[in-house]
């Protein structure tokens, strides 16, 4: 099977909106669409005759289309101008429409940016925001997963491992809902394009986080009922929607859904979805220029399918053989398991629904015959005949250098008619319109990027041509090379043998990102961390005096190294220094590295003990974590006091965030202090570290009074801590 496969549902096709827009048809039960012949029924002449003068369709070349497949039943609907001009099969009954259904999701996230972006959603989601922060902890887990942008998910290019198997809704689901919460990592976002089903079914659990309903349930409130449609079915797993797959619906009501994005998102001139947002939508996405064809795991498509993909929605832009002969450029559609599918066309006003028990998964021979013998169904000389657009200037592959002003010219003219405005876009974003030839655009102050400039002509009844894109680059200035600063140890400090050193860093870049910061001792690479806080726990360290450094890479692989941090890691015993070690919370434990921690108890004045079975990152010593010691709200502040001798002391303050509703930053927030002196201050866990994640933080101090004293002052809820380590000075 070719390109199409993965959408073996229903076809959706759409075509371009010309001098009908003002037309909507009223619900099924006010009497529906308006029709030019009754459903499977012959015309009379004179009713073929109405059909071609009003919609430029020949029936009997659409009968035709029609007979290339009624042995699959189903519903097949030709409707154009708003009219239906040929209407076949049951028209009531719900079809399962597969993967049509990733169409209907695509139009409900974009409903949910549009929201979010005039802040009538509680979070301002829009497409390029970080996924994991409308996902369960687990899915942030991961580091690459953490990478992964809704945008990604919304074009088959997340890098997630492919899974097109979605279990059916009448069966087990429990295994592909835990799978759903980590889902494996098969490479870096932008990498890959592969069709899958699972990456599209993690955006009803953003649908849930975000809106406080499932997918279907915030569907149907805000895009459905505002359009007639009643019979839309969504199937579930769980207690979630399927945003993948399983469907149902009348070939009516997807004409609707068709119909609506014919019409820019527009309904009764009421924006729904706003047009810009079925512009980008409905088109390929140009960040996947440099996207490979990666695997295919259930449905094989076809290898330019990365270069046509737009966002849930399949197009036409590179006149694919897989789409049919004479289908336009603007076409696009959604497609599903046995040969089911629905096109917009918008240059011809049309829209084709062919909802069917047809081949599986998918019959390239049965599309396309349908697909070509509709479009030759247009009476000759009947349609408006779309313009021409090119850009003349500036030339493909053209380079510049930033800040720069460049002049966009174009070229565009009309046949049976006349061009009204020639839009300028740089990929899917709008930089302004000409309505008068000669038609120019003048782009100040353009950035450092790649673009894919193109026009879009308009002719006086309406149809739009989409030029070919031309390529340019602009390069950016001078790369600014990234800070680093080693925060943690402090220079000087001391550790006993074998030690475990909690490292951190600061980095930045003042004219791109830092991609990663790496951990040096004596210039031998200890290891990296790709996002701030960049931390690193170095266990087991042997005595001897280390040189530790940093080094920060950004975003153009500028590399720049911090100051040299000096320590020393003493041999256990040496010097009989004493070493105490507090398990905040729990019983006595002995680690990985026979050191021995005992229980708390006597050491602190207040506080609650809890406990957690979860596993913890950056350390092999998950117990000491899983248990720690909190200040309530309620009780005076939470204080340790430690018997020592008098003299210097390295104290070391291990911290974990296990609590979930403490996942936020700001969440927990309080100072720490030793000896009376403040050396954490607005010290906030998970803003350090994450969740779930061993953090260290080491403080040099001297005793004067015998005593020790540690004190949690709580400024957000209630501080915390897992363990303390006090090593100290040599025993008289």
């Amino acid at each position: 099977m070719k390109l199409s496969r993965r959408f073996v549902a229903a076809t959706l096709l759409l075509v371009s909106v010309g001098a009908h827009a003002q037309y909507y048809p009223p619900p099924e039960s006010a009497g529906g669409w308006r029709r030019l012949v009754s459903a499977n029924s012959t015309p009379s002449a004179q009713q073929k005759s109405d059909i071609r003068s009003t919609v430029g369709l020949d029936w009997d070349l659409l009968k035709q289309a029609w007979d290339a497949s009624s042995q699959y039943g189903g519903t097949f609907l030709v409707i154009r101008n708003g009219w239906i001009a040929a209407e076949w099969g049951t028209t009531a009954t719900r079809i399962g429409v597969a993967s049509c259904t990733k169409t209907f999701t695509s139009l409900a996230m974009h409903r949910m940016f549009q929201l979010g972006a005039s802040g009538n959603l509680a979070y301002p989601i829009a497409p390029n925001d970080l996924a994991y922060l409308y996902l369960p902890p687990s899915w942030g887990s991961n580091a690459t997963r953490r990478t992964i942008e809704l945008r990604h998910l919304l074009t088959m290019s997340s890098g997630l491992e492919p899974d097109d198997a979605p279990p059916s809704p009448g069966g087990s689901t429990a295994a592909y809902e835990q799978k759903l919460l980590a889902p494996p990592v098969r490479t870096n976002p932008e990498r890959e394009w592969s069709y899958a089903s699972l990456p599209v079914d993690t955006l009803s659990l953003v649908t849930e986080y975000v809106t406080g309903q499932t997918l279907g349930s915030f569907f149907q409130q805000q895009i459905g009922a505002k359009i007639g449609v009643t019979t839309l079915q969504w199937a579930a797993f769980g207690t979630h929607t399927y945003a993948s797959a399983y469907s149902m619906i009348t070939g009516r009501d997807m004409a609707r859904i068709a119909y609506l994005m014919l019409r820019d998102g527009a309904w009764n001139s009421t924006p729904i979805v706003s047009a810009q947002r079925i512009d980008s939508m409905t088109h390929w996405a140009p960040f996947l220029d440099n996207t490979l064809y990666g695997p295919q795991i259930k449905f094989p498509t076809d290898p330019e399918s990365q270069q046509r993909y737009g966002w849930l929605v399949w197009t036409n832009r590179t006149q694919s053989p897989y789409v049919g002969p004479g289908v336009p450029t603007d076409a696009y559609y959604c497609a599903g398991f046995r040969t089911n599918f629905a096109m917009v066309i918008p240059s011809l006003d049309l829209i084709i629904v062919r909802l069917q028990s047809g081949p599986e998964p998918w019959d390239d021979a049965v599309f396309t015959a349908i697909t070509s013998k509709v479009l030759s169904a247009i009476v000759d000389g009947s349609a408006n005949v779309a313009p021409t657009a090119q850009i003349t200037s500036p030339a493909e592959d053209e380079s510049y250098h930033a800040p720069v002003s460049i002049t966009v010219l174009a070229n565009a003219s009309d046949s049976d008619g006349s061009v009204t405005q020639v839009a300028f876009y740089a990929g899917a974003t709008l930089l302004g319109t000409d309505t008068t030839a000669p038609f120019a655009f003048n782009w100040n102050d353009v950035p450092e990027g790649d673009y894919a400039l193109t026009v879009r002509a308009t002719d006086n009844d309406g149809a739009v041509t989409i030029s070919t894109a031309v390529n340019i680059e602009v390069e950016g200035e001078t790369n600014l090379a990234p800070i680093a600063q080693l925060t943690n140890p402090s220079a000087g400090a001391s550790f006993t043998a074998p030690a475990s050193i909690g490292i951190a860093a600061a980095a930045s870049d003042s004219d791109g990102s830092v991609t990663k910061v790496s951990f040096y001792a004596n210039d031998n690479l200890l290891g990296t961390d790709t996002i701030a806080p960049y931390s690193f726990i170095w266990s087991n360290v042997a005595a001897g005096n280390y040189t530790l450094t940093v080094r920060a890479t950004d975003d153009d692989d500028a590399v720049a190294s911090s100051s040299a941090v000096n320590i020393t890691v003493q041999t256990a015993g040496g010097g009989n220094s004493t070493a105490i070690r507090i398990n905040a919370g729990g019983p006595s434990y002995t680690d990985s590295l026979g050191q021995v921690w005992v229980a708390d108890a006597g050491y602190y004045n207040t506080g609650t003990a809890k406990s957690s079975t979860s596993a913890i990152a950056a350390t092999v010593n998950d117990p000491l974590y899983q248990k720690w010691r909190w200040d309530p709200d309620t009780d005076p502040v939470m204080t340790y006091s430690v018997p020592v001798p008098n003299g210097s002391y390295e104290v070391r303050l291990h911290f974990a965030e296990m609590e979930s509703s403490k996942f936020v930053v700001g969440a927990r927030v309080f100072d720490v202090q030793i000896e009376g002196a403040t050396v954490l201050s607005n010290f906030d866990i998970f803003a350090q570290a994450g969740s779930r994640t061993a953090l260290m933080r080491s403080v040099n101090t001297i005793v004067a009074d015998s005593q020790l004293t540690i004190t949690f002052r709580k400024k957000a809820t209630q501080a915390l801590i897992s363990a303390i380590e006090i090593i100290g000075p040599a025993k008289p």
